[in-house]
């Protein structure tokens, strides 16, 4: 009997990077939260390269959220269409009077005096 080849068989997924807006650098552990209405659906952390997935989901409408220490919170939708792997990136802006470490405002000898009083 003839074996039937055809297609792979492609699961819904979501995939994506997760950048600072400003220095287009990946940005570690931030959670990735999809929702259907109130349900959390599925959670995810970037890895050092600012990726992450989330695999095995219902073709549907979701919303998904991006939260990183030092970053405004990113909600937005995403559509996962029925056999394909959909790419969700982000460039996430950081807050007010956060920095990175080569923008902390130094004296002009380099100390940090500004921040801690004697």
């Amino acid at each position: 009997m003839p074996i039937a080849v055809g297609k792979p068989v492609v699961e819904q997924a979501l995939i994506g990077t997760v950048k600072d807006k400003d220095t287009d650098l990946p940005i570690m552990n931030t959670t990735i939260e999809l929702n259907d209405g109130n349900i959390v659906i599925a959670t995810s952390q970037t890895n050092p390269d600012g990726k992450y997935e989330i695999n095995d989901l219902e073709a549907k409408e979701y919303t998904i959220s991006a939260v990183a220490e030092g970053y405004t919170t990113i909600l937005s939708n995403v559509i996962i269409s029925a056999g394909e792997v959909t790419t969700k990136d982000f460039l996430m802006e950081r807050t007010a009077g956060t920095f990175t470490e080569k923008e902390i405002p130094k004296d002009a000898d380099g100390s940090l005096s500004w921040c801690c009083p004697s």
